[in-house]
């Protein structure tokens, strides 16, 4: 288990690990959890339901501290293949992607930044996965498609610039374009 304590802005203060056993005391999908946190708690309970609101308000708060860090959030569904009993793919229909999604995404992030800081500071060698800036000519073919769709393009295509960017595109007819341009231009 890592262990991470924040300050009320979400920074880290604190990251230890421990040995542990999990014991549910509920075991909920991303709908149930969705449902609940829209205020349709059913039958779970009251502590339940206050662990869901915890939950996604640190998750919220740690969302922002990523944001204001450069994170870039692609406006992109994912798909979900409905498959028959013959093992058939027979339709794909948008996935179903509510805040607790979110939720898991950003805790489990969190986790492996934790478990990054402790390996680098006991000097331990591991492979990572980064995100580097976007190459020149992936910037160019982005910048390209900016232009087509009609927006201005910042002197600087940075982090800060393509957050701005998707928060212009976002509910337009060109949001899907340039949010997969944007992921195109950066590195694998």
């Amino acid at each position: 288990t890592a262990w991470i304590t924040y300050d009320s802005d979400a920074n880290v203060l604190n990251r230890s690990f421990a040995n542990s056993i999990s014991s549910s005391t509920a075991r909920l999908t991303y709908v149930r959890a969705e449902e609940a946190l829209k205020g349709k708690t059913g039958d779970l309970s009251v502590a339940v339901v206050n662990l869901l609101k915890d939950m996604e308000e640190l998750a919220k708060a740690i969302e922002a501290r990523r944001r204001k860090n450069g994170m870039l959030q692609l406006g992109l569904t994912e798909t979900e293949l409905i498959i028959d009993k013959a093992g058939r793919v027979i339709d794909a229909v948008p996935a179903e992607n509510g805040y607790p999604h979110t939720i898991i995404e950003m805790f489990m992030v969190e986790a492996n930044e934790a478990a990054a800081a402790v390996l680098d500071k006991a000097a331990v060698g591991f492979m990572r996965r980064i995100h580097p800036e976007p190459e020149s000519l992936s910037i160019k073919e982005l910048a390209r498609i900016i232009k087509v769709c009609g927006y201005d393009i910042p002197k600087t295509l940075d982090r800060f610039a393509i957050q701005n960017l998707l928060a212009a595109v976002k509910g337009t007819s060109s949001e899907f374009a340039i949010n997969i341009h944007v992921l195109r231009s950066l590195q694998r």
